[in-house]
């Protein structure tokens, strides 16, 4: 493993490309085609030249009134084969587990998709097998958020402001300005949100030596949450083939919870146990990186480095009252990342492409831990005061070369990958510290002028986290916590997918079929003390396979009317390294329909948009874990005011309150818990858009990370 190290850590070394400045810089990409209903949609799939790599599906997103009062997740609900769950969660093909980066790099903002404007996405990059090129972190695949860094000369941007049910408050302004070679932009805002729920817990005890009781529990929970987030960014370009930017961001967010909690137990039947969960939550971070891209003398030619670091340091503080008693647990936390990367693409001859590069991702996370006081349901045994303390360390290189194979494109990589652990608690050993190689493959060819098929294959990871292997108990309240397992090791996947994709007389059809096998799979095990607290363990359960297909078909209808409609069916087999039922076998399938409506110019007075969203997903299985099925529906309806002002009507859980279902089982304990929304919810949002009424849409950006070309 450490001779891989030094391997990987010497991709750096060979890369030290002159580049010379005669040549002139590459033409912009033309701008999005209009859609074929005849109006203009916010998100358009990339033309072939616009392309970057044949292992992505690109989408480029238009600076429209609409865009800017739409933020990340409202964009990836619009895009073929993605899926926004109701905990706004992201599912690819119908599969969790997807890893989300913003120019290639992860956030530490965990509301990074809704505090980021549609109008300052540029476009998205969707890797449903990912090459090498990527991190092998993700098993689901990986959705990568390109940001705006050139602009047309002058003031654009967006100031929005938003009220929705409940108190719902949100004021943001994003601001780009641009003069020669010097481009500044930024996002600062506040947000204020309120949720309800109802929460009705199930807790069932299957060991016949155990004592714990039998319990139904049943919550009415109100959460308040307020953040304000800054990011700034400033690029320049020295000369037309380098690029300098600088990226900077802090956020600050508190959050309280309080549940009123009754409980039945069946040692006690007769005497319910009343409580009152309170949770406060404080969350602080900041983040910074600094990018240099220089093209080269050749067309294609770039190269591309980078140094991020951010940190983000959370506070929970969870007071449970029981009248006889009170439960404290406190917590502090912090994360701090160093990343380095670097990536070179040189073409060849032809239509050849070398792509080279690497990263090093330097962690440390730490966490104290203290409770105290009484359990409701039972003693205290746990201990009063524990520690969370490691770092990882992951260092990654690779190789791909594209060429032309069998009439179309190959592109064929190798990544070399390893991580390892560094415990402060010397009984933790070094974790599962490994190194591993991840091949990837990807052939495209254009099989018919309308049709285009495409055949890869990629090996992928998901590396345990610090906290998943530390056994150190984290409460959410009294009766709930989690803990990691020392004994936890990585979770590998091999995908292959064959995809096809039609474009004809408007309308865009793509149909995917993929196998994907899982070893070591990740799942939940859930185990009841004698002291009534439920302990959620993460486990390896053995393997699973799916096969399935994902079918995504999108266009006009009739002149202001569009539709896309999303499918997947999944074939599920699980084969579990213990349990009561080792083999698992089922079905899973989704879907997501759209209807858009528009009359009238983007950007001129008097424009509508409505848009009609439905999502069902049906029941899931996941090893231990298992959730039911549910329907969701949604509505917007935007109107332009004035050239400049705009208004947004949303309409989220129309029939709501909706119920989600989701049971665990191991040998020892059965748990069944339904949470209830608080739909439907409404929200009025009013944008004014920064930018001179009728200005045009910037050129589309030169190129990401590593630009090469798709198939002509």
């Amino acid at each position: 493993m450490r001779r891989l190290l030094l391997l990987s850590g010497a991709a750096f070394a060979p890369f030290s490309p002159v580049f010379a400045q005669a040549s002139p810089a590459p033409a912009p990409a033309p701008a999005p085609p209009a859609s074929p209903a005849g109006g203009e949609e916010i998100v358009v799939r990339a033309q072939p030249e616009q392309r970057t790599a044949i292992d992505r599906d690109t989408y480029t997103v238009r600076d429209t009134a609409e865009a800017r009062s739409s933020n990340a997740l409202d964009i990836l609900g619009r895009i073929p084969a993605v899926t926004v769950q109701p905990d706004n969660s992201i599912r690819l093909l119908g599969t969790s587990g997807v890893t989300v980066l913003v120019d290639g790099r992860p956030s530490p903002n965990p509301n990074i998709l809704r505090d980021l404007q549609g109008s300052e996405i540029a476009r998205i990059e969707v890797v449903s097998n990912p090459s090498a090129q990527f991190s092998a972190s993700g098993t689901g695949g990986i959705i990568n958020i390109i940001t705006r860094r050139n602009a047309l000369n002058g003031l654009r941007g967006s100031a929005t402001a938003s009220a929705s049910r409940y108190g719902g408050t949100e004021l943001r302004a994003s601001p780009t300005w641009t003069h020669g070679d010097w481009t500044l932009s930024g996002n600062l805002g506040w947000t204020r949100d309120v949720r309800l729920a109802e929460v009705t817990r199930e807790r069932l005890s299957l060991d016949p030596a155990g004592t714990a009781p039998d319990t139904i529990e049943t919550q009415d929970s109100r959460s308040r949450f307020e953040f304000v987030n800054g990011n700034g960014q400033i690029s320049y370009r020295p000369t037309d083939k380098r690029t300098i930017t600088f990226q900077g961001g802090m956020i600050t967010a508190d959050a309280r919870t309080t549940i009123d909690s009754v409980t039945v137990s069946s040692a006690s039947p007769g005497a319910p146990l009343a409580q009152r969960i309170t949770s406060d939550f404080d969350y602080d971070a900041y983040n910074a990186s600094l990018e240099y891209r220089e093209e080269g003398s050749r067309q294609g030619e770039l190269l591309t480095t980078s140094i991020q670091q951010y940190r983000f340091d959370p506070t929970s503080e969870v007071t449970t009252d029981f009248g006889a008693g009170e439960f404290r647990f406190h917590s502090d936390a912090f994360t701090r990342a160093r990343i380095f990367k670097l990536d070179y693409v040189r073409p060849l001859r032809g239509r050849q492409r070398l792509l080279v590069g690497g990263s090093i991702n330097d962690t440390h996370d730490f966490n104290r831990l203290e409770q105290g006081g009484d359990l409701p349901l039972g003693g205290n045994p746990f201990p009063p005061v524990s520690t969370i303390d490691g770092t990882t360390l992951e260092v990654a290189s690779y190789a791909s070369f594209q060429f032309p194979l069998l009439g179309g494109t190959m592109l064929a990589g190798l990544r070399i990958e390893s991580r390892d652990y560094d415990f402060a608690d010397p009984s933790l050993g070094e974790g599962p510290s490994d190194a591993h190689l991840f091949p990837s493959m990807t052939l495209e060819r254009r099989l018919a002028r309308w049709l285009t098929g495409t055949l890869s294959y990629s090996r992928r990871v998901a590396w345990p986290a610090i906290q998943q292997l530390s056994p150190a108990l984290r409460f959410s309240d009294a009766t709930t916590a989690n803990a990691g397992n020392p004994a936890l090791r990585p979770e590998l996947t091999d995908a292959i997918e064959a995809k096809l994709r039609a474009e004809t007389e408007g309308q865009t059809i793509s149909l995917t079929l993929f196998h994907r096998r899982t070893d070591d799979l990740f799942s939940f095990l859930n185990t009841l003390t004698d002291d009534g607290v439920l302990v959620s363990q993460p486990v390896n359960v053995g393997q699973r396979t799916d096969r399935g297909a994902a079918l995504a078909v999108q266009g006009p209808i009739v002149r202001g009317f569009t539709y896309s409609i999303n499918a997947n069916l999944i074939d599920r087999r699980i084969e579990r390294d213990f349990g009561i039922f080792r083999v698992q076998h089922s079905t899973n399938y989704s879907g997501t329909a759209q209807i858009d409506y528009r009359d009238g110019s983007d950007g001129r007075r008097g424009a509508d948009r409505i848009t009609v969203t439905a999502n069902y997903s049906g029941p899931y299985n996941d090893g231990l874990v298992s959730n039911d099925s549910y329907f969701r529906a949604s509505a917007s309806w935007s109107h332009a005011i004035t050239d400049r002002l705009s208004s947004v009507v949303t309409v989220d859980d129309i029939f709501g309150p909706t119920e989600f279902r989701r049971s665990t089982i191991s040998d020892t304990a059965l748990t069944r818990t339904t949470n209830v929304s608080d739909g439907p919810r409404f929200k009025l949002a009013l944008t004014y858009s920064l930018g001179r009424p009728g200005q045009p849409q910037p050129p589309a950006p030169a190129g990401p990370s590593v630009p090469v070309p798709g198939v002509p």
